[in-house]
């Protein structure tokens, strides 16, 4: 009985912390955009975040991502022709996320942005 009890609890502290991810897609390219990701579970005990960026650009870009708080990364994007594939993993303790897309020179191309918020 208390060996079940005990791998109870494991399995729930393991699937406790599998994220779901998430997707938001930046199909205008050439604007500027402000993107709030969420948490859409609870907010609590979270740990981490792990951002993917896929997509293609015929120019420059950069992507700031912020807590709002006190965290803030700049990533540059140089005149990609090709595919991007940007993959993100940061400590994190917020249940939101802030990224700015700003592009220079930018006309066409898409991007697709797939996030999880761990917890525990």
């Amino acid at each position: 009985m208390k060996r079940n009890l005990i791998y109870l609890v494991m399995l729930i502290m393991l699937f406790g912390c599998v994220a779901t991810p998430q997707i938001y897609t930046i199909n205008d390219v050439s604007r500027k955009h402000l993107i709030l990701l969420n948490h859409n579970r609870t907010n609590k005990n979270i740990f981490s975040i792990s951002i993917q960026i896929e997509g293609n650009l015929d120019g420059d870009a950069s992507i700031i991502i912020k807590d709002g708080i006190n965290f803030k990364k700049t990533i540059n994007i140089s005149n990609q022709n090709d595919k991007i594939k940007l993959i993100i993993n940061e400590d994190w303790y917020n249940s939101k996320c802030i990224i700015e897309y700003l592009p220079v020179k930018v006309t066409e191309g898409n991007l697709h942005i797939t996030y999880k918020f761990y917890e525990l």
